[in-house]
C-alpha cells in the first residue's frame, strides 16, 4: 500500500468542521522518523527523506518489517469520537474500539451518501480490512496455529487462504439486521440454508443455524451475525463448507501435532456420545468403507498397463 502523506491528517494539527460531519471510513496511520519516504518520478517511487510517500508492504506474521498501516474503522460524524477513543484507550476488555496513542496521521475518506447507511459502512470497511490486513484490526489477527500453518506452508497458505469467506452484500447485512431487530423467523427459512442432505453412506446431516435467542437470552446482532448468517447464508455456505474442508487439510498437512490431538479429542468426545449415536456412527464408518473399497477397486482397473 502506497500512501500520499499530502492526503492524510497530522494528528497534532486536526480542524474539526461542524458544519461536515458526514460519516466516514478512516485509515490511521503511524509515520516515525526511521520510516522511509519516497518521491515520485515518472511514476517511479525513489527513496527520498523528504518525499512525500511511504510504503505499508503488508502483513508480515513474524513482525520483523514495521507496519504503516495500524487500522481502518468506520464511524458517524466524521469519526471524531471514535478517533479520541483510539486515541486515548488501548485495546483492552471494555474498550474494544480503542487501539491506543499509536499512530500520527489519518486519511478519511467521505463525501459518499452511501457511507451514510451503517450497513454500507460495515461492509466497505470489512472489504479494505480483509484486503489490506491492517496491524490492529481483530480481523486481521492471526493466532499462533495459523502463523504455523502459514510458516511451515512455504508461501502455499496466505492469511487470505485461513479467512472465513465473504461473498455478501451491504444489502444482506441490513436485511439481517432487520430480521434481527424483530427476530423474523421468515428471515431464517428462506435466507439460510435449512435443507437436510445425506452422504453417500446415507446418514442424514442437517445444518443448524441459531435463532436469535439462546438459552433465554437474545444475542448480539454480531454474534449472531458471525455465527449463524456468515455460515449458512444462501451465497455464503458452500464457500463456508470448502473454507472448513480446506482448513482440515492445512492442519493435516502443516500443524501434525494439532491433527494428532484433534483425532485423540474426536476419539474421546465418541466415547461420550448415546448408544444412538455410536450405533449411527458405526454403520457410516461401514457403508463408507464399503464405497472407499469399490472406488479403490474401480480405480485399480482403469490404471493404464504398461507396455
Amino acid at each position: 500500500m502506497i500512501i500520499d502523506l499530502n492526503k492524510c491528517e497530522p494528528i497534532h494539527n486536526m480542524q474539526m468542521n461542524l458544519c461536515d460531519l458526514s460519516p466516514v471510513l478512516y485509515f490511521l496511520f503511524q509515520v516515525t522518523e526511521k520510516t522511509p519516504r519516497y518521491k515520485r518520478i515518472n511514476n517511479t517511487y525513489i527513496q527520498d527523506p523528504k518525499g512525500n510517500y511511504v510504503i505499508d508492504h503488508g502483513m508480515d506474521i513474524l513482525n520483523k518489517v514495521p507496519r504503516v498501516i495500524k487500522y481502518i474503522g468506520q464511524g458517524v460524524y466524521g469519526g471524531y469520537r471514535r478517533l479520541v477513543d483510539h486515541y486515548t484507550h488501548e485495546n483492552e476488555k471494555g474498550t474494544h474500539y480503542g487501539v491506543g496513542p499509536v499512530f500520527n496521521y489519518i486519511r478519511k475518506i467521505k463525501g459518499f451518501k452511501r457511507l451514510g447507511y451503517d450497513s454500507v459502512r460495515i461492509h466497505h470497511e470489512t472489504l479494505l480490512v480483509r484486503k489490506y490486513l491492517p496491524e490492529l484490526n481483530k480481523a486481521s489477527q492471526l493466532t499462533d496455529n495459523q502463523k504455523l500453518i502459514i510458516l511451515n506452508s512455504k508461501g502455499a497458505v496466505t492469511p487470505y487462504h485461513l479467512m472465513v469467506p465473504y461473498n455478501i452484500h451491504a444489502r444482506d447485512i441490513y436485511r439481517a439486521y432487520q430480521a434481527w431487530l424483530i427476530e423474523d423467523m421468515d428471515y431464517i427459512k428462506k435466507e439460510l440454508i435449512l435443507f437436510k442432505t445425506k452422504n453417500k453412506a446415507g446418514i442424514v446431516k442437517k445444518s443448524n443455524p441459531q435463532s436469535y435467542i439462546r438459552k433465554g437470552k437474545k444475542l448480539k446482532f454480531g454474534v449472531w451475525f458471525s455465527n449463524c448468517v456468515l455460515r449458512f447464508h444462501k451465497k455464503q455456505h458452500l464457500a463456508y463448507i470448502e473454507y472448513c474442508k480446506n482448513n482440515y487439510t492445512y492442519i493435516q498437512l502443516y500443524d501434525e501435532e494439532r491433527y494428532e490431538s484433534t483425532k485423540i479429542r474426536q476419539r474421546e468426545n465418541m466415547k461420550k456420545l448415546p448408544e444412538e449415536k455410536k450405533e449411527q456412527n458405526r454403520i457410516y464408518g461401514r457403508e463408507y468403507k464399503k464405497i472407499k473399497r469399490k472406488l479403490n477397486q474401480d480405480n485399480k482397473y482403469k490404471q493404464p498397463e504398461l507396455i
